[in-house]
């Protein structure tokens, strides 16, 4: 549940919301039993192998890059891509998790290197 209630506080705060319409300033303000809730969604969702399609889905929304440019050339536009608050969340978390197996990892190899230098 650390883990949840991490990747919550790092969610930036005044951005846009995603399809869902839910901006993440909902779930950095909902408490733990928001989080615990989270936590247990999260752990299914891992548990079955299976991930909603409405977490998966995003808006592309096209953006100005300079506003006294030429705007009929769509050279002048760059896409940002409008993701649901919750789906941030879930993104946070299994990167956090998925860089610290690969730190343990290369931890034991180095262990392991030293074992067969030293042998």
């Amino acid at each position: 549940m650390a883990d949840v209630a991490r990747a919550v506080s790092k969610q930036k705060l005044s951005k846009s919301a995603g399809p869902d319409g839910i901006h993440s300033e909902a779930y950095v303000n909902g408490g733990l039993r928001l989080t615990t809730h989270l936590c247990i969604v999260f752990n299914l969702f891992l548990t079955h192998g299976f991930i909603p399609e409405n977490f998966m889905s995003s808006i592309i929304v096209p953006l100005v890059k300079c506003k006294s440019g030429d705007l009929t050339d769509i050279n002048n536009y760059r896409a940002i891509t409008l993701s649901n608050a919750i789906t941030k969340i879930l993104e946070t978390v299994l990167l956090e998790n998925t860089l610290m197996i690969k730190f343990l990892e290369l931890i034991v190899s180095l262990d392991l290197k030293q074992d067969i230098l030293h042998s």
